[in-house]
């Protein structure tokens, strides 16, 4: 059952650093975004990229894998309290 709490608490932490990270990320990509003059424009690298758009998905699989952990915690954690 320490086990169980210990890896709960891990996953709550991880999704508490992911929130943060998330945040970070998409500020930058709004800030990125409202710099850029348009396609035609200004500087390429300033553009959004296709990057840029794989470290949002690699964000959301790294949160949907730490709320997959909290629910398998909670559902061991209920299963063994029985």
């Amino acid at each position: 059952m320490l086990l169980v709490k210990q890896g709960l608490i891990c996953n709550l932490v991880g999704l508490a650093l992911i929130t943060v990270g998330s945040q970070a990320i998409v500020g930058s990509l709004v800030a990125k975004s409202f710099q850029q003059g348009g396609a035609f424009f200004g500087d390429p690298k300033d553009l959004v990229q296709a990057l840029d758009l794989f470290v949002v998905q690699a964000n959301t699989n790294i949160t949907t894998a730490h709320f997959g952990g909290v629910l398998a915690s909670l559902w061991l954690l209920n299963r063994v309290t029985r």
